[in-house]
This record gives structure tokens, sequence and C-alpha cells, in this order.
């Protein structure tokens, strides 16, 4: 199982968004489009762009979680979706 934790900046938690570094991108797929989640036990699907190294859709559970800047978010790649956890 690969994971990865990353730390929320503005701009993410404002917009809703989440960036995913190259050192990371190694455990998304090469080409766009929707991925399955587990965000905090609830499961969805969110829209992932390779292109722009970002994962988008994440504003309700952001405000629901109540992510700000400075939130630790992990990511779990399980076999057929991924897992987010705020900390």
């Amino acid at each position: 199982m690969e994971e990865m934790e990353k730390t929320l900046s503005e701009a993410e938690a404002w917009y809703g968004f989440l960036r995913i570094s190259s050192k990371f991108s190694k455990i998304f797929p090469n080409t766009k489009g929707r991925l399955s989640f587990n965000l905090n036990g609830n499961k969805t699907s969110l829209h992932y762009s390779p292109d722009y190294g970002r994962i988008f859709g994440l504003t309700k559970w952001y405000k629901r979680f109540k992510a700000k800047e400075g939130s630790k978010i992990k990511i779990k790649k399980l076999k057929q979706r991924y897992e987010f956890l705020i900390g």
C-alpha cells in the first residue's frame, strides 16, 4: 500500500482541490478522469488531472471536516480506490 501525507495550502482549502506533487504522482494514473475515493469513510468519485497534478471536488469535504491551511491530509492507495484522511 502506497501512502503520502501533505499539508494543505490556503489556496487548496479555499478552492477545494489538492495538488499532487511529482514525487507522489506515481501512485495516480497518467490519464485524467474520475477516480474512486474514500473520504473519512464516505465513498465518492473525484476528478483527477495529471496535466495540472490536481484532484478536484473537495470543497464540501474540506468544509465538513473544517480543513484549513496547515491541515494534514493523508492519502493511501488501496487496490481499487484511494483513501483520504484529515489528520
